[in-house]
């Protein structure tokens, strides 16, 4: 059991698997997007040291220990790799004894903090384990190396689809639903989600963005002959009538496993930097992101898929800098923000928006990116080199520092998707924001 990890049941469980030659994951239980990230890399893991990956998930806990949980309806997708189906009477039994464990620890944690001043860290306030095995190359390591992170070939690995399924009573299930949506069967369909800030009460997340400014794109792959189905929760602003539209979170077919089906059937992903990539990208589907505020990790994993930022404007400057400039700047970037300190962001444009999705509905396998779309790769990676030199995911920690840079070194190493063409056309040298 050597090795530095998160907590007591962290190394617990590593050290069983070791022992089974499985890899044991506790998913995320609040955050979606976490648990997908940590789903999709657990499977790769499995497949690349081929293991076995046996997930867990707590059951609800009693009123006075409850916490915030999703509803855990990825899991229930299907792999060569799981070494035993999510809620099968196995899953549920292993589940239910963590659940029971967790109920003790929470009762630990309060005596010592309340008796004894002594606070346990996060790790023990939410149940979490796996994730200190997922990135680094071993538990031991405990200082982020480049030569380490390009070992592991995170590029090719996400290049080759898990193939995951759903039980054919889940699918045939979900196309009733489909149906009472009103999106046909032999429809071709894009799913669109545009993070807003009520289900968190976080209105001034940096992820969020405004849905009026899609309308265009949507009319765009209307007038291209497809549906537009949009993903979200009913807090969100309701969309206008449009043909072809479905604005599914208002309706009563909603759920967490159809959310999973049709983004599972659809052509590719419209959407900003939230939960819904990390579930498309562990379902292999090709994204468009939009307004996303973090060039640092915020990057397009395969090839096909297509990003944009957004803008930012220094307040002592009075003016947009450009994406040259954001490199150059890098050292600047802060932990609390992950961006520049001085700068605000500023929402993508109908133009731009319509301009991506445009971009992915005329793109071609054959393609190759173009010279700016070169550079950008290259300067991304020599400032996000450069940066690692000083920049701390976490002051406290060196094992939790290690596994973070080890985290997102996979996607500043592994992407091979593009930055919008138009869009670096446009702000590379300097912001399209700023006057001729």
């Amino acid at each position: 059991m050597a090795g530095k990890y998160f907590s007591v049941h962290h190394r617990f469980l590593a050290w069983v698997g070791r022992l089974t030659n499985t890899i044991i994951l506790l998913p995320h239980p609040v955050s979606i997007g976490n648990a997908s990230e940590e789903y999709y890399y657990a499977l790769l893991k499995a497949r690349r040291e081929k293991k076995k990956l046996v997930i867990l998930f707590p059951f609800q806990m009693p009123e006075r220990f409850k916490i915030p949980m999703f509803d855990p309806a990825i899991l229930f997708l299907e792999s060569d790799l799981l070494a035993m189906k999510f809620r099968s009477p196995i899953s549920s039994l292993l589940s239910g004894i963590f659940s029971l464990y967790w109920i003790m620890v929470r009762v630990w944690a309060v005596f010592l903090d309340k008796y004894f001043k002594i606070a346990l860290s996060g790790y023990y306030y939410r149940p979490l384990a796996g994730q200190d095995i997922l990135w680094r190359p071993n538990a031991g390591r405990l200082k982020f190396d480049w030569a380490l992170a390009r070992e592991q070939d995170w590029g090719t690995q996400f290049s080759t689809p898990l193939g995951l399924t759903l039980d054919r009573k889940i699918v045939a299930s979900c196309e009733v639903e489909r149906e009472r949506i009103g999106l046909p069967r032999d429809a071709w369909f894009v799913c669109l989600h545009v993070r807003e800030g009520g289900y968190k009460g976080d209105w001034d997340n940096s992820t969020n963005a405004n849905i009026s400014t899609y309308l265009w794109a949507i009319k765009e792959i209307v007038r291209r002959g497809g549906w537009v189905v949009r993903l979200g929760d009913p807090t969100m602003a309701r969309l206008p009538a449009l043909e072809h539209v479905i604005d599914y979170p208002f309706s009563s077919s909603k759920s967490a496993i159809m959310d999973v089906y049709l983004l599972r059937e659809c052509s590719f992903v419209v959407c900003t930097s939230s939960s819904i990539l990390d579930t498309a990208y562990l379902l292999n589907k090709p994204v468009v992101v939009t307004n996303s505020p973090q060039w640092f990790f915020g990057l397009p994993l395969r090839h096909g898929d297509l990003w944009i930022y957004k803008h930012l404007y220094s307040r002592t400057e009075k003016r947009f800098i450009s994406i040259q400039e954001w490199f150059m700047r890098a050292s600047s970037i802060t932990e609390d923000r992950w961006s520049l300190p001085d700068c605000d962001l500023i929402e993508n444009s109908e133009e731009e928006i319509t301009s991506v999705v445009k971009e992915m509905l005329d793109f071609s396998n054959d393609q190759g990116p173009t010279d700016l779309q070169q550079e950008f790769r290259k300067t991304h990676l020599c400032a996000v080199q450069e940066m690692s030199k000083t920049f701390r995911f976490s002051r406290d920690s060196k094992v939790e520092n290690c596994n973070e840079w080890f985290r997102f070194a996979s996607r500043m190493l592994g992407w091979r998707g593009e930055i919008s063409a138009e869009f670096l056309e446009k702000n590379w040298f300097k912001s399209s924001r700023m006057p001729n």
